[in-house]
């Protein structure tokens, strides 16, 4: 059974032509006692998708429902009550507070629901992180990886249905991962808590039951059973589909992105960014922005920036503009890397 669902969910910020979709028509369950990574290239939607399951952000359509309650139609104080004692959160920053124990700051969602903090509750909570002997240390006596398992102890406290996690283990050393994400791993294992976490490591997703991949706002596929690599390779496939990395030759995608390494050509028609490095020719058009490094041609039409980067003012290339003229802007010292104001013709970069 979902604990967590989400129906046909969009999320879209500002209005008219300035309005961005974070999320576009996602539908999605977290079944109880599961865990679940969410992963998807910057800009994916992650971070938006784990607010509104959370309840943190109402969706501009679509419905999300927790522990069987339609978020859409409680106000605002029984949505506070609903995260106050069904949800946990824990993030990147850890968000202690730095004058109050540890402790302290595990009992500090009870004190907050009005409720005097259980000092057996609270133990418990540490000791169920392993940090039952810094109780009475403050977070500048921790080190970052135990002050994000104080997080966790405070996000468990109150016995919460389901736990968010976003980047839990994102400031940490890989030690301190390791032993946060097993930490969140038993506590699905042995106490049948539900873990929603987003993530950009793929390690840390391999720890998870299943992950689920976002693309531009929408749902990109699912993973059972994940292991590093697979998750990787997955995550590299959706990062690609608009952008195409070569390591030599000739890159030619339409839309998106394209980059060669060591040489080559790249070429984007509608849009995007073509990147050269090492020498060869890069070309955008429709808009967009085109580089070369070490020499070759850089050509944009229709708009946006063409770069050459090289030694001298106009190093192994030229620039010619079409339809809009860019900003000069300098590389390393004190020459200009191929920026012109102005038609060139004596080579082929165009801005």
């Amino acid at each position: 059974m979902d604990i967590v669902r989400l129906t046909a969910v969009s999320k879209t910020y500002g209005t008219g032509s300035s309005a961005v979709t974070a999320l576009d028509k996602v539908s999605l369950g977290f079944p109880e006692g599961s865990f679940t990574a969410v992963m998807g290239a910057s800009g994916s939607g992650k971070s938006t998708l784990l607010q509104c399951a959370a309840g943190l952000e109402r969706p501009s359509a679509g419905a999300v429902s927790v522990a069987g309650e339609d978020l859409a139609r409680l106000r605002e104080s029984a949505l506070t009550r609903l995260r106050r004692e069904t949800i946990g959160f824990v993030f990147q920053s850890y968000n202690l507070l730095p004058a109050l124990t540890a402790e302290q700051n595990v009992g500090m969602p009870l004190r907050l629901a009005g409720h005097r903090p259980d000092a057996r509750a609270v133990r418990a909570a540490l000791s169920a992180v392993g940090l039952a002997d810094r109780a009475r240390h403050r977070p500048a006596e921790l080190s970052g990886g135990q002050q994000q398992r104080v997080a966790i102890a405070r996000a468990l406290v109150a016995a919460p249905r389901v736990l968010f996690a976003d980047e839990p283990t994102g400031a940490l050393d890989s030690a301190s991962s390791r032993m946060v994400l097993a930490i969140l791993r038993t506590l699905v294992h042995e106490r049948g808590q539900t873990i929603v976490m987003v993530t950009h490591d793929p390690v840390a997703a391999a720890h998870a039951d299943r992950v689920v991949f976002l693309a531009d706002g929408r749902l990109a596929g699912t993973l059972d059973r994940p292991d590093a690599s697979t998750v990787a390779a997955r995550l590299t496939s959706l990062e690609t589909a608009g952008e195409l990395v070569l390591d030599a030759g000739h890159a030619m995608p339409r839309g998106g992105g394209a980059m060669v390494r060591g040489g080559g050509d790249a070429m984007v028609r509608g849009g995007g960014d073509a990147m050269v490095r090492g020498g060869g020719d890069a070309m955008v058009r429709g808009g967009g922005d085109a580089m070369v490094r070490g020499g070759g041609d850089a050509m944009v039409r229709g708009g946006g920036d063409g770069s050459l980067l090289g030694e001298g003012p106009f190093p192994g290339g030229t620039s010619q503009m079409n339809e809009q003229v860019s900003e000069s802007r300098p590389t390393w010292g004190a020459s200009l890397a191929g920026m012109l104001r102005a038609k060139r013709t004596a080579g082929a970069a165009a801005c």
